[in-house]
């Protein structure tokens, strides 16, 4: 896990997970369970916004098969010290 952008003196913080190809989200998610919790565990009484940027594998008519980049958002999350993680 990389620590990256931040703002505002520390006040929002971007952290990245590089991917592995030939990974699908589901199998990403479950390989990277545990470094998310103990992130977000050392980190209480905070915001989190989950985010999973991917490329997909997409077939239509007129392209035929393309890659295109896409991404999926959670909801704004409080992560509070009585919120199991």
């Amino acid at each position: 896990m990389e620590k990256g952008l931040s703002s505002l003196n520390e006040f929002a913080n971007v952290f990245t997970i590089k991917g592995k190809k030939r990974y699908n989200p589901e199998s990403f998610l479950r390989a990277v369970r545990q470094t998310v919790t103990d992130l977000l565990n050392k980190n209480r009484e905070i915001k989190v916004k989950l985010i999973l940027s991917c490329y997909m594998e997409m077939t239509s008519a007129s392209k035929g098969m393309f890659i295109e980049p896409s991404s999926f958002y959670s909801g704004v999350e409080i992560n509070l010290d009585s919120t199991n993680v």
